[in-house]
């Protein structure tokens, strides 16, 4: 069966590249993204955690305008507490993000891998390596 992977992003910023995103892991990973997988009247939030806490990884698209918004906060909160591992992911020349909400701060000592417009499948060829590598190594004891 492969990994499941969250894929979060901020709409108004990156849902484009985030989109492309899914439909670049499918041979490798069972990406996840949006609402596509929650029915009506279900309890969105709750489904969302629910994803995160049952993904063997959380890539966290990073454009140039994305913003800590609170559901942005609840994911990585949630992929933290549920030890799922984090991938920030730079899309459309974006940089990490220097100031950030108190409870995102661990965002920031985490290695970020960039994809561009222009080698889009090997810098998706290299995120999935790297996703790889991550989930096959050793849990520290």
């Amino acid at each position: 069966m492969k990994p499941k992977v969250f894929i979060s992003y901020h709409r108004h910023d990156s849902s484009g590249h985030a989109g492309r995103l899914v439909q670049s892991l499918k041979s490798s990973f069972l990406p996840f993204h949006d609402l596509s997988g929650i029915s009506a009247g279900e309890d969105w939030l709750k489904a969302i955690v629910g994803h995160i806490r049952t993904s063997q990884a959380m890539l966290c698209v990073i454009g140039p305008r994305w913003k800590a918004s609170e559901i942005i906060q609840i994911e990585l909160k949630a992929s933290w507490e549920h030890e799922v591992p984090t991938f920030p992911v730079l899309v459309d020349g974006a940089c990490m993000p220097r100031e950030l909400p108190e409870i995102l701060l661990p965002l920031t000592s985490i290695h970020a891998a960039e994809l561009t417009d222009s080698r889009w499948d090997y810098d998706v060829r290299e995120l999935t390596k790297a996703i790889r590598r991550r989930l096959l190594a050793p849990c520290a004891p």
